[in-house]
């Protein structure tokens, strides 16, 4: 299941900001020493802040919970009669911070109007059970119930006791951390909150784009993409190290050149040998990022080196998200188209 779309958005993008900020989350509560609770395992709980709701008073939260083994066939059907996928919209009082949200404890009461502690209900796109019936996806909206969840020490605690069709009795329960991915229209686009020295990085995949997409460039565009053996560079999942390198290269160049290629963060004719930095377009992931599991990073700040010989190359990277967390490693070996 991918856990975002990420394409070139054809549209007019703007750089994103590469300001000093605060990483502080905020949102831990709690404190002195607990029992730490046993985690589920065996579980992804992918999850996403939109910020202020159409009133602005509150934030908006969703998760996807589904098996970490969980597969689905080309029509994004399951392939499995085990597999499901559960998805909760939230809403909750907003995050001071978009890069480190968080859900506040307390008792979520189904609604089809939305409120401060609440959940949706009767709305199939928003919080919905995803199951595999007589050997068929079917998808149903959750029509009601209660959720109680708990947030400490960076751990949730969620035990959910929900309705669906026809009076249906849906139990879930999970335990475990939960980074929420931001997706508003602020901040530096970040769950990081310590250095990063990206190793093992053990296969590589470029494809050169054509004309740049930026209005007055000067340059073609070119994308890399770096993982470890736990990481698949095709779809971009996996819990291993992933890094994007978008790279601005001479126009008309048919392989990537040597060279040192730095952040272009200014200006609008977009010179060869700069970076795209990491930049969050809609729903679309653009630019340098770094993924490892849960976590993500729009890169912009930073430089990375390339030679190659034949089709051998080696490209080394030290780059920086927007609270200047360094991301830093190298790959040596063949980029496969």
């Amino acid at each position: 299941m991918k856990k975002f779309l990420f394409a070139i958005a054809v549209c007019a993008l703007g750089f994103a900001s590469c300001e000093s900020g605060n990483s502080d989350n905020g949102g831990n509560q709690g404190g002195g020493e607990i029992t730490p609770p046993v985690l589920t395992e065996g579980v992804v709980a992918e999850a996403y802040y939109g910020g202020a709701d159409d009133n602005e008073e509150y934030g908006s939260y969703w998760i996807n919970f589904y098996p970490e083994d969980q597969e689905v066939d080309d029509f994004g059907d399951l392939s499995d009669e085990n597999g499901y996928i559960l998805c909760i919209s939230f809403q909750a009082p907003l995050s001071a911070n978009p890069d480190y949200a968080a859900l506040v404890s307390g008792e979520y009461a189904g609604s089809e109007n939305g409120g401060n502690m609440t959940f949706a209900i009767n709305n199939e796109d928003a919080t919905y059970l995803t199951r595999m019936i007589n050997g068929e996806t079917v998808q149903a909206p959750i029509t009601g119930g209660s959720i109680n969840l708990k947030y400490s020490q960076g751990v949730y605690e969620i035990n959910c006791d929900l309705k669906l069709a026809n009076d249906e009795s849906y139990e879930y329960a999970y335990v475990g951390k939960i980074i929420f991915h931001n997706r508003t229209e602020e901040g530096m686009y970040t769950t990081l909150t310590e250095d990063r020295a990206v190793t093992g990085l053990s296969q590589g995949y470029v494809e050169l784009m054509g004309e740049s997409l930026f209005e007055g460039a000067k340059s073609d565009i070119a994308v890399i993409v770096l993982g470890d053996d736990n990481f698949d560079i095709v779809s971009l999942l996996g819990k291993g190290n992933g890094v994007t390198l978008y790279l601005n290269i001479p126009v008309g160049a048919t392989e990537i050149p040597d060279g040192k290629y730095e952040m272009a963060l200014s200006g609008n004719e977009i010179p060869a040998y700069t970076l795209v930095p990491g930049m969050l377009s809609g729903i679309y992931l653009f630019g340098c990022w770094y993924f490892q599991g849960q976590d993500e990073a729009a890169l912009c700040n930073g430089t990375v080196d390339i030679t190659h010989a034949d089709n051998i190359y080696n490209i080394s990277f030290e780059l920086k998200d927007g609270y200047n967390h360094t991301v830093k490693g190298s790959y040596s070996g063949e980029l496969y188209e």
